[in-house]
């Protein structure tokens, strides 16, 4: 599996000096010190097709670069070929999938653009090599398979396109699975995963693609973890016990994560790790 080999190494011995609180090394020290001893990794990116505007609004950050990717000392990101929720209509599905579509292109652009600074991975192996070439290594992802529509075999073509993290949902359920946000539709309208999206594990499985459990139902975390054979990632997920909201991971799911070997990164979004003012 891509990421879950890895080994990043957060928790290897590090230089006393930038694991001890307080003395000389303060937080920003013992920061970069941590830095210089692992492969960073930012797992979940979005993408902004040119010419189209930031979905979180106006004056919003529009896009990762090669000089903020520097500047933030990310070794390797996943950029996430994400569209958001709208009609399961076919014109809804057939809009969705060319929107994928064009975040497809921008990542591969990007990539063909920067070969001296960037490269694409397809493997744990890859990220390594890529990292020890002193690049940026290049992970596709995918994020709300609604633009699939019902189409199992669109998985392969997302495959050969070089993704290689899957995630099933984003706000709205789909036809693959539940959403912890389902805005309009029904909360519990597969009880987790649909009969589509339990042959989706069995897939994406068998080609290798690590499975993103950010963002289902409690239901559809803990089916997927039933049914893969491989470790899964939560790759912008935050702590439940700590502010109650829907997309955050209770204590039985990072249990369930930890069980299966799998790995879970924090998002930086103040809502889902600050709890909100009283009365709010």
């Amino acid at each position: 599996m891509l990421i879950s080999q890895l080994g990043l190494a957060a928790n290897q011995a590090l230089p006393a000096q930038a694991v001890t609180s307080g003395g000389e090394a303060d937080l920003d020290t013992r920061a970069r010190a941590i830095h210089k001893q692992v492969l960073t990794l930012d797992s979940h990116v979005d993408v902004i097709v040119p010419g189209t505007q930031s979905e979180y609004g106006p004056g919003q950050p529009d896009r990762a670069d090669l000089d903020k990717l520097r500047r933030g000392g990310i070794d390797a990101v996943a950029f996430a070929i994400a569209v958001g929720p709208g009609p399961r209509t076919p014109e809804g599905v057939a809009a969705a999938r060319a929107e994928a579509d064009a975040k497809l292109a921008v990542i591969q652009r990007f990539v063909h653009d920067n070969p001296a600074q960037v490269g694409l991975a397809l493997s744990a192996e890859d990220v390594r090599k890529i990292h020890g070439q002193g690049k940026i290594a290049v992970i596709e992802s995918f994020l709300n398979a609604r633009s699939l529509g019902m189409n199992l075999d669109s998985i392969d073509d997302f495959y050969k396109a070089g993704v290689r993290l899957f995630g099933f949902v984003h706000a709205g359920n789909n036809d693959f699975a539940d959403s912890s946000r389902p805005i309009d539709d029904p909360a519990q309208e597969f009880h987790g995963l649909s009969p589509l999206g339990k042959q989706a594990v069995a897939k994406l499985n068998k080609l290798g693609v690590i499975i993103d459990v950010s963002q289902l139902t409690p239901d559809g975390l803990l089916q997927t973890l039933e049914i893969s054979k491989a470790p899964v990632v939560a790759s912008h997920s935050a702590v439940r016990a700590l502010v109650d909201n829907t997309r955050n991971l209770s204590d039985r799911e990072l249990d369930a994560i930890k069980a299966n070997g799998g790995v879970v990164q924090v998002t930086a979004f103040n809502a889902y790790l600050v709890p909100p003012p009283a009365g709010c």
